[in-house]
């Protein structure tokens, strides 16, 4: 009776999301898509059970990183975007990227938990570049391990990643990414209880993310930005003022997901020295980056005649920039706050 029962025991355990993952895994890795696709050969999935698009891309033709990135939803379409047509970017994406990455290395450089969740599954890999790692990016937060939700809309991807492989092998054209052309895909469909799946070819135009910027309120205490009205005398040197997230990851609570905190920075052009400094949490961004640029004024006793701000952080300070006698300029870059940004995370 023991006996049955850990069997019975066994093929539950076994019959489970992370056994699919790891096999689905498996299965992709030994096609080595890519020997044959690019990582511009981007396309899209639509998972039937969430509606989410989760966008494909197989890397490993460099012959450095083996597997495949599933960026989800339209944050990752933005990350995608911006990785793709600004290589310069791609250094700062880990803080806004929105994905999973599925990677294949080698037995060494799997981490304590990656080896632990294959030895749960009853499962072993053999081999250079064959030992499936999962990784996930959400924006603001450390690369971390995945989530059973996100091992699910991995599942999804390489289920018809393996499909769309296959049929490029046989010489199926995927389109290269352009964001004046179209790309192939992969829609899920639930029929009562089955799942239906047809393919697309969406139009980028199809895909451009709509909506307003977001507008933000007042967000500190009205007090506060009395108090810097009421001081007349003027900063002239102009500022660089910017509100970013710096890469140097704090964790509050051992085994919690370490995030990404922001780092506010003032810099005087004129000499380049900084003058005003702040390490803020991930949450209430705005209101913590109003309530920094507030203190900054009392602090200098003085009200800035002339700001440099690039545009996210423009947008969260515009409640109070528009009222106090400030000359705003919305830049792209901020280079003197980026070099010790920069020197920062180094040191």
């Amino acid at each position: 009776m023991t006996d049955q029962l850990k069997v019975q025991f066994k093929d539950i355990m076994k019959d489970n999301v992370w056994t699919a993952l790891l096999e689905k895994a498996k299965l992709f890795s030994q096609l080595q898509p890519w020997q044959w696709m690019d990582d511009d050969e981007i396309f899209l999935v639509v998972d039937p059970e969430t509606g989410k698009k989760l966008f494909c891309s197989v890397i490993g033709a460099l012959g450095e990183e083996f597997g495949m990135v599933v960026y989800i939803g339209d944050d990752g379409y933005k990350s995608l975007r911006q990785t793709l047509e600004n290589p310069a970017y791609s250094s700062d994406c880990v803080y806004s990227q929105h994905a999973l990455l599925i990677s294949f290395v080698n037995r060494n450089e799997l981490e304590k938990e990656d080896y632990k969740l294959i030895q749960s599954q009853g499962m072993t890999f053999r081999g250079k570049k064959q030992w499936p790692q999962f990784r996930s990016f959400v924006p603001g937060y450390y690369p971390w391990t995945i989530s059973e939700e996100e091992a699910k809309l991995a599942i999804v991807a390489l289920d018809q990643a393996i499909d769309v492989v296959r049929r490029a092998e046989s010489g199926f054209v995927i389109p290269p990414f352009s964001s004046d052309g179209a790309m192939f895909a992969r829609i899920g469909e639930k029929k009562g209880n089955a799942v239906v799946w047809r393919d697309e070819l969406i139009s980028m135009d199809e895909l451009e993310i709509k909506g307003e910027e977001t507008a933000y309120e007042l967000l500190v205490d009205p007090k506060l930005l009395d108090t810097a009205k009421r001081i007349g005398e003027k900063y002239n040197a102009p500022i660089e003022f910017d509100a970013s997230y710096v890469n140097k990851p704090v964790q509050e609570k051992k085994g919690e997901r370490p995030y990404f905190p922001i780092f506010v920075l003032a810099a005087d052009l004129k000499t380049h020295l900084v003058i005003h400094q702040d390490l803020l949490p991930l949450n209430d961004t705005a209101m913590h980056v109003q309530k920094s640029f507030l203190d900054m004024i009392l602090s200098l006793g003085k009200v800035p005649r002339e700001v440099r701000m690039k545009r996210t952080t423009k947008t969260m300070l515009e409640p109070v920039l528009t009222q106090l006698p400030i000359r705003v300029l919305e830049v792209s870059q901020v280079p003197i706050i980026e070099h010790v940004r920069r020197l920062f995370e180094r040191f």
